[in-house]
């Protein structure tokens, strides 16, 4: 409430358009008021006259609009003289985050966390994300995936977008990730349990988002290496077709062996499982009908710790 009648004439001229950067539309963000007393003054460039809207939109109100507001308050009409258009419009200040650097963001994102080494790559936003708009500040975005994402063919990310000013946005982006690489090929149908060789493949350039992360790309990962299924020909060779050539199979009689720099013991024993060179077998000792884990350490021969014992 203001005694408006201790004062002075005021003028108060309201622009047709203005901008506000809060959440509330004052006299004073829209008008120039001219006052000889400095209360007065102060009173009338305090008037609330509505909710601002949101960042980017606009209010929309007439000069009756604010000669009614003022008379709300107590403002005497005699001592403030106002100069209003039929048409006032207040938008209220913001920042656009545009959707093209929500993209970039992304790729830049995927280029940085993939496993995959640059050459080759390619990372494309399926579409471009939209524009965001949010209250005025300094914008960051800030990229996230599921854990376990692959980083290969469509993966889905999400970019939340703020300016610091207590509201954020959270943006879907979807990328296409193209990783071109030389894989090996089957020239021939493979049956299970045969030896690989080089002999067998080709090498050709494919995109891992067709294929998955773990096809064959060196040919050292085929060295004492059996298909552990049939391939077809034509087929991409994965590590899921392929298995470690058995130095001992299951049923075999073989040597465990036990050695410390002073001791070396041996005994007899049968293998539970097949198994290659330096993978862990257990094998029942003949003996004591014990179980022990050792490693294969070559054809008939498993070595066992000796904190493993016979």
């Amino acid at each position: 409430m203001f005694a408006s009648c201790a004062w002075g004439v005021a003028v108060v001229r309201v622009c047709d358009q203005s901008e506000v950067d809060g959440d509330e539309i004052l006299l004073s963000d829209i008008a120039d008021i001219e006052a000889t007393d400095g209360p007065e003054a102060e009173a009338l460039a305090s008037v609330t006259l509505m909710k601002a809207a949101s960042p980017g939109e606009s209010r929309v109100f007439d000069g009756d609009y604010v000669r009614l507001r003022l008379s709300q308050e107590r403002f005497d009409e005699s001592n403030v003289k106002l100069h209003a258009p039929e048409r006032v419009e207040v938008k209220t200040a913001c920042t656009v985050v545009r959707g093209a650097d929500i993209a970039a963001a992304t790729v830049d994102y995927v280029l940085a966390e993939m496993p995959f080494q640059r050459q080759g790559v390619s990372v494309d936003p399926v579409r471009r994300p939209p524009d965001v708009v949010l209250p005025v500040g300094q914008p960051s975005i800030e990229i996230s995936t599921r854990p376990g994402t692959t980083f290969l063919g469509r993966t889905l990310l999400h970019a939340l977008v703020t300016t610091g000013r207590g509201v954020s946005r959270i943006v879907t982006v979807t990328v296409n990730v193209s990783v071109e690489r030389e894989v090996l090929v089957a020239y021939s149908y493979i049956s299970r349990h045969e030896p690989l060789s080089e002999e067998m493949f080709r090498w050709e350039t494919r995109d891992l988002g067709d294929i998955g992360p773990d096809a064959v790309m060196d040919l050292a990962e085929i060295v004492d290496m059996q298909a552990s299924r049939t391939v077809s020909p034509g087929s991409v060779l994965t590590r899921r077709m392929i298995g470690v050539v058995p130095v001992v199979r299951r049923g075999d009689l073989v040597t465990m062996v036990l050695e410390t720099p002073s001791l070396r013991i041996t005994a007899k024993g049968e293998v539970k499982k097949d198994a290659g060179l330096g993978q862990a077998v257990t094998v029942s000792n003949s003996g004591s009908g014990r179980l022990v884990t050792g490693l294969v350490t070559g054809p008939g021969e498993v070595t066992v710790s000796p904190s493993g014992g016979f």
